[in-house]
């Protein structure tokens, strides 16, 4: 009935190494409306690894999560990672990815960033388990959740995606990507009015704004609601 638009689908991930000692738990913060262009413009937390997902390329959302010694060549790896990301150089992206998760396996990040590489190139198994391994280092991570979900529901199986939505949406409520997808898995794949209503109505709420195509779709299912 609807088509999926691209922003939807296609998530940029840009995370940044920030070298120094430990910090504390994982922190998220909410969305925030800045100018991110490029790296530069990223806020970032001293002593954390963050990664800020992009819907508009203006509204981003801040994964926090805790930082050792990183060494200033895997930062430069990283960064160099992210650029060929950004520019579609998605096999040069991975090559980098995979030496900086070898020298530092245990953050979510990079399995994330690896992952939407692999996407990329249809590679859906090595997609799934870079996925597994952040979401076991960051259980629920919600950009992790929402591109797992995707996945799932791009192989069929559309209550395993829902499923993984509405966990992630327990610990991220504000997350407006996992409301959004949720909602169209409702109303597409399940027919399920009231859900997809209660969903693209929390985006409407987060977003602040008045949102064309969510207008649309609600106006649709308040009319089916009636029939």
């Amino acid at each position: 009935m609807k088509i999926i638009s691209g922003q939807v689908c296609f998530h940029i991930l840009l995370c940044s190494l920030i070298l120094g000692g430990c910090a504390g738990s994982v922190t998220v913060k909410n969305q925030v409306q800045q100018d991110v262009g490029t790296v530069n413009n990223i806020e970032a937390t001293a002593d954390t690894l963050s990664v800020v997902h992009f819907e508009d390329q203006r509204v981003g959302f801040e994964i926090h999560e805790p930082s050792g010694e990183i060494d200033p060549g895997t930062q430069a790896k990283f960064n160099e990672a992210i650029n060929a990301l950004r520019s579609d150089h998605f096999s040069v992206a991975i090559e980098l990815l995979l030496d900086v998760i070898e020298t530092y396996p245990n953050y979510a990040n990079p399995h994330i960033n690896i992952a939407l590489a692999y996407r990329q190139l249809a590679m859906d198994q090595e997609v799934q388990d870079h996925l597994l391994t952040a979401l076991d280092l960051i259980p629920n991570h919600p950009v992790a959740s929402n591109e797992y979900a995707l996945l799932k529901k791009s192989q069929g199986d559309f209550q395993g995606a829902r499923d993984i939505f509405e966990q992630a949406l327990v610990d991220y409520p504000e997350f407006i990507p996992l409301h959004r997808n949720l909602g169209i898995l409702c109303d597409v794949y399940f027919n399920d009015n009231s859900c997809a209503q209660e969903h693209f109505e929390y985006c409407q709420n987060l977003t602040g704004t008045n949102d064309e195509e969510l207008s649309m779709w609600l106006t649709e299912i308040k009319l089916r609601s009636h029939e």
